[in-house]
């Protein structure tokens, strides 16, 4: 059931974005004299300049905290589809989203896609103005970045906690900077991330974890601002059921709304190779977002058959 209603809505989100996307160039006789005035622009300063790259003045999905790994990595192939609903005062954004985990040599390595390929929003005017957002009514759909992710895996271990290396490449393939979605610029992060079971039986697992890192990202073509990454959870499961309480962030140096935090509680059960999530997050600082999350994740073994 559940499957069946992400679907349709990922094909919807699809349709209405190849439908509905409004192309930059048509709005290029726009009179913008009304931000001109609002910005007190002085003539010759690009409009970007105008904007503050950070995630307290952006779109949720422009500068996201990165997913908690716990230490470890998956066997199987996984792909995911999720929907996401992102709600805070003057602002409503849905989302539809797709990731790919490809794992080799064993589990010890494995990379990832990820991917808003469409967004809905709408933003009030204070919010407008705050993002010093170019068009007058910012409202409509956009594309989000691809992020591409390697992971590797530095120790496995019963008695010590499993050690996990990320290297996270964002690629400046957003759209609708005009309305702060997304920033039109390159970002990287690199983590470590470690966990460990804490209490294991047949039947129930608690496993806790955290990670450190760090989060980069352009905030003009020559300047980049350079953030601390955290994160730690905690991971409770029973048979096909689990739960996982997160808190996660990081900590830019310049305090222009770059210290976002945020606090997430997902619960999955899993159905033969069928995972089901839903995730609540709220932010807790610099983003302000309740986020709601529903998504079905596909587990799967490739099997390659040669001739003898």
């Amino acid at each position: 059931m559940l499957r069946s209603i992400l679907y349709k809505l990922n094909l919807a989100f699809i349709g209405l974005i190849l439908i509905c996307r409004t192309p930059i160039f048509a709005q290029s006789n726009i009179d913008f004299s009304w931000w001109n005035a609002k910005h007190n622009w002085d003539g010759y300063t690009h409009w970007t300049d105008y904007m503050t790259y950070s995630p307290g003045y952006f779109g949720p999905n422009a500068l996201p905290i990165p997913s908690l790994p716990q230490g470890g990595l998956p066997n199987q192939i996984e792909v995911e589809s999720q929907i996401k609903q992102q709600v805070q005062k003057g602002e409503r954004t849905l989302d539809g989203s797709y990731r790919l985990f490809w794992p080799f040599s064993n589990g010890r390595v494995g990379v990832e896609v990820l991917h808003i390929y469409a967004e809905r929003y709408m933003t009030d005017t204070v919010l407008r103005d705050e993002r010093a957002a170019r068009f007058r009514n910012v409202e409509g759909f956009a594309t989000g970045d691809l992020n591409f992710s390697t992971y590797i895996s530095l120790l496995q271990s019963s008695q010590w906690p499993d050690i996990l290396l990320r290297v996270n490449l964002r690629i400046a393939s957003g759209s609708d900077i005009e309305n702060a979605r997304y920033t039109d610029l390159p970002g990287y992060h690199f983590d470590l991330s470690f966990g460990k079971n804490i209490f294991n039986t047949d039947h129930w697992n608690i496993r806790s974890y955290g990670m450190g890192g760090l989060y980069v990202w352009q905030i003009t073509r020559n300047i980049q601002n350079d953030a601390i990454l955290w994160g730690i959870g905690t991971s409770i499961s029973y048979k096909n059921y689990g739960v996982q309480l997160e808190a996660s962030g990081y900590h830019g140096y310049l305090n222009i709304g770059d210290r976002p935090a945020q606090l997430r509680l997902t619960g999955e059960f899993a159905i033969n190779k069928f995972e089901y999530k839903f995730c609540i997050t709220k932010g807790i600082k610099d983003i302000h977002y309740y986020t709601f999350a529903l998504g079905v994740q596909y587990s799967f073994n490739l099997l390659i058959l040669t001739n003898e």
